[in-house]
């Protein structure tokens, strides 16, 4: 999990390491790792998932790091963890235009997404209202049920093909998991 994203004075994603890909979930764009100083603001730290059960529609990845090994292409592989914000009307990352800078030009595109949870799987008990298990970084662990049989948990994404939503109906509520873009507390303002 990590705490942030390295935005430029416009809102663009920034890379410390451009020969790596720009990505929301690259260790070179965001700020990290997660540490108990970073924790605490205005965020509670119950609500904050550090990993859950990796839903199984998320199948492949071409590479990996070398610490997991080697993987073929092809590889079937279970993703738990968020996959960055997303824009909810577009599935993508916020798109950042014009020439203003600072906060008045970054901010409402950042603080209009939502973390993309679709990688947490609800693979206990069957297609129909299976459950997924979170961990957050208090060490709480709790159940969220997919209430509508998509394979998904829907924290707030209308429905549509890109997104894969059976229905617009909020599985991970806002109270019990945070999906925010950030857990700075002077950007959350």
């Amino acid at each position: 999990m990590r705490s942030d994203v390295y935005i430029d004075n416009r809102g663009a994603l920034i890379n410390k390491k451009p020969s790596c890909a720009t990505n929301v979930r690259e260790p070179q764009c965001t700020v990290g790792p997660l540490t108990t100083a970073r924790v605490g603001g205005r965020v509670a730290s119950n609500t904050i998932p550090i990993m859950a059960c990796g839903n199984d529609a998320v199948l492949t990845e071409s590479s990996l790091p070398v610490e997991f090994g080697e993987f073929d292409k092809g590889t079937p592989l279970a993703d738990s963890f968020s996959s960055g914000p997303r824009d909810p009307a577009t599935n993508a990352a916020p798109i950042i235009g014009g020439s203003a800078t600072g906060p008045a030009a970054w901010f409402g595109p950042w603080n209009n997404t939502l973390q993309d949870y679709r990688a947490f799987g609800p693979v206990h008990g069957g297609r129909r209202k299976g459950t997924c298990n979170v961990v957050f970084v208090d060490g709480s662990v709790k159940t969220f049920t997919d209430e509508n049989g998509d394979g998904l948990l829907n924290n707030g994404f209308p429905t549509s093909s890109a997104t894969g939503f059976a229905d617009d109906a909020i599985e991970l509520a806002p109270a019990e998991i945070h999906s925010g873009w950030t857990l700075d507390a002077n950007r959350l303002r």
